[in-house]
């Protein structure tokens, strides 16, 4: 288990180009300093049975998932 630990330490302190390359951002986003959230914002107003919201009010609620019920989490809220 230590031998584990030991490895897992390594690989966070000299991360591999393909651990640090996991996101592809654009120039946009500022290089990973800005998010874009305006597709996720779509899909999201295209869901059967949300209440339609406008992009700042989506902002302010996008992080809390607990409050959407279970029957609302369909394949499309997967996606």
């Amino acid at each position: 288990m230590s031998v584990e630990f030991d490895e897992l330490t390594k690989a966070r302190e000299n991360p591999t180009e393909d651990m640090q390359n996991l996101v592809e951002f654009t120039d946009e986003e500022g290089y990973g300093k800005y998010l874009d959230l305006h597709e996720c914002y779509v899909k999201y107003v295209n869901l059967k049975g949300i209440e339609k919201i406008d992009y700042i009010t989506y902002l302010t609620v996008f992080d809390q998932l607990f409050d959407i019920s279970k029957e609302k989490k369909n394949a499309a809220y997967r996606e």
